[in-house]
Order: C-alpha cells, then structure tokens, then sequence
C-alpha cells in the first residue's frame, strides 16, 4: 500500500529537499541542474525534484496560454482550426507529462522514506557502524541491498580465434532478466470493409472516368499556369506573339537579377528613342492643369427663372429616360406597325423584361357585364371559325 504524503514532505516542496541527515553517504548532484538529491537517487538523476515540477508546471502553462489564445478548450466552431487543433494536443500532452511527473515523484517520496526508515533503524542498532563514507558501497546496509538485487552470471571463456557470432551467447541472450510482461497482442480488430452494391463493371467505368477527369484537371491547371506565366515574360521583356517560347525555357529560368536589368535596359532604350525623335530637345512642359481656371460656385449668379429652367429640363430627361425604359420593357404589348417592324418588334420582346406582365382582378360588380361581353366574344369567335373554315373548304 503507498504511503501517505505529509504535509511537510508533498511532493513538488521544497521544503523536501532538507536531509537532516546522510547517515555518513556522499551527496548527490543532478547531472544537469546541479542541486543536491537524495542518496537514494542514481548518480545519473538529470534533475532535481524541485526543478524537474517547475520545467512540468512551465510547459502546462505555455500550453494553457497558447490554448487560451486560440480560443480555449470549447471555443465556436468557425474557430476550431488546425493551429487550435495543434494548441489542444499540446496542452494535453503537457498535462499527461505532468501527471507522470506527479507520480514519478510520489515514488520518489516513498523510496526515499523507504531508505531513510532502513538506514534509521540499522543504525540505531549498530551505532559503531556510523562514519563517513566516500562510496554508498562502503555502507554496509546498501552493499548487502545490492548484493541481493544483483544477478550472478557465470564468466564464459572466450577466444580470439572464433568471430563475434561464433561466441557462445552472441546471437541469443542466454543468462539475464527476460521481462515478465508479455508483447503486445497483434491481433488487432479490423474495420470492417464497406460492401458495395451494384455492377462492378459500372464502378470500374466511373472510376476510369473520374480518373481521367482528374488528370485532364492536372493538365488544364498547369497548361493555364504555364500560359499565365508566358503571357507575364512576353510582356515584361517587350516579346512578341512571334517569338518561340520553347519548353526547355522553363527548366532554367531568368534570374531575377538578369530579369530587372533587361527590363531596366528596356525602358531606357525606350527614353532614349523618344528623345531621339524630340530631335535631342528636353521633353515640354505639362499644360497648365484645368482646374486654374474652374470657378467656385460663389462667384455665379444664377436667376431664379434659369434654375427653374433648369429643373424643369432635368425632369423631363428623367421622365424620358423612364419612359424608354418602360417601353424597352413591356412595349411589345403595344406593337402597332407594318410587317416590316416584326423583327424590331421582337428585338425588342427579347429585351424586355416579361416578369413584369401580371394578371389583374376584376372586381365582382364588373364581372357580370365581362362575363357576358366575354360570352358574346366567344360567340364571334366561333362564327369567325366557322368562316374560316369555309374558307379552307373552299379553297
């Protein structure tokens, strides 16, 4: 059963690390921070207790603030990214080494307690034994410790005739401590696999198409990089559509060094042709600008007939301009001409925007007297058949 921590003695205090007392052992000091450990640490303990909680309880923190950062352990879900993926493993993990951490010291706690209650009462049984050693293998308590852990192989003569695999032991390790634990099982459980349903010729025709659909993808997307990229040197070095671009051009492009000064050589031969052709005279100045001569409008004096003028001008453009939009849209419901003005006509019914054509209702006190207009219309329509009909009969 593990023992009990004390309040004076928990783990990660630094409180614990005031040994009384060595009972004569030589200290200890970690091998990277260098403070003292307990005679009952290995000599290759790399950190103390103390420092090896603080380095736990440092990485925990940077994780927690690197979390918070990208929005904490449940933050929305336009916000679960992959940077916050990455902070929640690493604060997990950094909270899993704290843990083992945690219990590694609790061991350490109860060796140590283990080793100080021996040393306690050997001693108080042989008080001659206390002095000071210089090796813990002096102690007369952890040699026979030692002696009892430590297993005895027998020595096995060798020769320098035979090869290193000819050695008896080589190849197989016959005298040592074989772990009691046994490998890990292989036989994992496998997922089962999906049943497809339908032909399987179909499936393979789909994916021999969609394969195919890929990689004329691929090839577009590259075709267009490439052209992109054509189009772009043509015009920053002045070629044109007749100059060959050939494909071993774009194994080993222009530097960019190289790039700049032709394009920088280009312009100043441009600047040169210019004012070759200005006869070798500097370039003219620029115009005066037009706004020296605009006017504030503080300066005109407008009469009040001329700003009606004015508006009543403005209105009536606005009127016209509505107005031919409106007969843009619905004007082939008013289509009156000759034949000639078909096509027109249609052009325009093409144009227009026939969403607005919508059917009105008719009020109940008109839809007697519709209703009987729309009998006596039926009734010359049908009369109207009837001649045409005898039209065809007689043709």
């Amino acid at each position: 059963m593990a023992m009990l921590l004390s309040p004076t003695t928990m783990p990660f205090d630094t409180r614990s690390l005031g040994f009384q007392t060595y009972y004569g052992h030589p200290k200890i000091f970690a091998t990277k921070c260098w403070h003292e450990v307990h005679p009952a640490s290995s000599r290759r303990t790399p950190w103390c207790p103390t420092c090896a909680a603080a380095r736990a309880r440092a990485r925990l923190d940077a994780a927690q603030r690197n979390l918070v950062a990208e929005g904490g352990l449940a933050p929305a879900e336009f916000m679960r990214d992959r940077r916050w993926n990455t902070a929640r493993i690493k604060h997990n993990i950094a909270k899993q080494r704290r843990e083992r951490e945690r219990k590694r010291d609790q061991l350490r706690w109860e060796r140590e307690q283990a080793w100080d209650e021996a040393h306690r009462q050997y001693y108080s049984h042989h008080p001659q034994a206390t002095a000071d050693f210089t090796e813990c293998a002096e102690c007369p308590l952890c040699t026979s410790t030692m002696v009892e852990q430590t297993t005895v192989e027998p020595d096995i003569q060798t020769t320098c005739e035979l090869a290193w695999w000819e050695h008896p032991g080589a190849l197989l390790v016959e005298h040592g401590v074989m772990p009691d634990t046994p490998p890990p099982s292989r036989n994992r459980r496998r997922k089962p696999e999906p049943q497809r349903e339908g032909s399987k010729i179909l499936q393979h025709i789909i994916q021999n198409r969609r394969a195919s659909m890929h990689a004329a993808e691929v090839q577009r997307q590259a075709w267009e990089a490439r052209h992109r990229k054509e189009c772009a040197v043509r015009r920053k070095h002045g070629l044109g559509e007749d100059y060959p671009i050939y494909p071993e051009f774009w194994d080993a492009p222009i530097s960019g060094y190289i790039s700049l000064r032709n394009h920088q050589k280009i312009l100043e031969n441009q600047r040169m042709a210019e004012r070759k052709k200005r006869g070798n005279r500097p370039r003219s100045r620029p115009p005066r600008s037009s706004l020296s001569y605009s006017e504030t409008l503080e300066s005109w004096e407008i009469d009040q007939d001329l700003l009606e003028a004015l508006c009543q001008e403005e209105e009536r453009a606005r009127i016209a301009k509505v107005s031919r939009k409106v007969a843009e849209e619905v004007g082939y419901l008013y289509f009156v001409g000759a034949i000639d003005g078909m096509e027109e006509w249609r052009d325009d019914f093409m144009r227009s925007n026939r969403s607005l054509v919508v059917r009105s209702h008719i009020a109940n006190s008109e839809t007697s007297g519709s209703e009987d207009s729309a009998d006596g219309d039926s009734k010359n329509d049908e009369d109207d058949e009837d001649y045409v009909d005898k039209m065809d009969i007689d043709e």
